[in-house]
């Protein structure tokens, strides 16, 4: 069942406030965890499936969530469109959702799928004229637009070897619309560790895990 995205939001609120992270790199780092969360399940070779390539399995977004919808059929998927120009290392790529303020999660399984697939740094540019925006402010937040590059790194792309699946793959994307279950995967303080230092914030980890374990107590 998929919970209203006011749960969500509440739910990323409350970690935002326990990390003092932003909406925005919250968002982001679920994204890069969703990612990790279905490789780990045993669906590396899956998403690989997709292209042989990252600007390739980027275009074939759409057909996965056409797939997806099969096991999903009240579930809002995004529109993702790409302008790629074979052998070139960068391309644009276009966002529109019916449902606001997700774009950032885009953005973290982007960034990791370039990096565990296929070892690649990837770098997002956002468009200040996203190509579907409305007029509304609504709808600027259910659209956009990035210029994408990448560069190779030392990471080795994960092997696309047949695994057993831990779940079924439609359990495992329901881990991205239901964000409690996604929570209850992993550890968000350690999770979100890479984001925070000591010179960015006040607040350390050890002392958000204490006023954690603090509230946890008063309850």
């Amino acid at each position: 069942v998929q919970q209203p995205d006011e749960v969500t939001f509440k739910l990323l609120a409350a970690t935002c406030e326990e990390t003092e992270l932003s909406f925005e790199d919250a968002l982001e780092a679920f994204g890069r965890h969703l990612v990790s969360f279905t490789m780990q399940s045993g669906y590396a070779g899956l998403l690989k499936s997709l292209g042989p390539t990252f600007p390739v399995l980027l275009t074939n977004i759409n057909y996965l969530h056409n797939h997806l919808e099969r096991q999903h059929p009240h579930a809002l998927f995004p529109y993702i469109e790409t302008n790629y120009e074979h052998g070139q290392d960068s391309l644009e790529m276009h966002y529109l959702s019916t449902r606001p303020r997700l774009k950032q999660l885009l953005v973290g399984i982007v960034a990791e799928v370039g990096l565990q697939l296929f070892g690649l740094d990837i770098s997002m540019t956002e468009q200040s004229n996203p190509r579907y925006a409305q007029r509304s402010v609504a709808g600027s937040e259910r659209a956009a637009s990035w210029e994408i590059s990448w560069r190779p790194t030392s990471q080795k792309p994960a092997p696309a070897r047949s695994t057993t699946p831990k779940a079924s793959f439609p359990d495992i994307h329901a881990a991205m619309v239901d964000f409690g279950k996604l929570l209850s995967s992993f550890d968000v303080l350690s999770t979100f560790a890479c984001c925070v230092t000591e010179d960015d914030h006040e607040l350390t980890l050890p002392a958000c895990t204490e006023r954690a374990e603090s509230r946890e107590a008063d309850r």
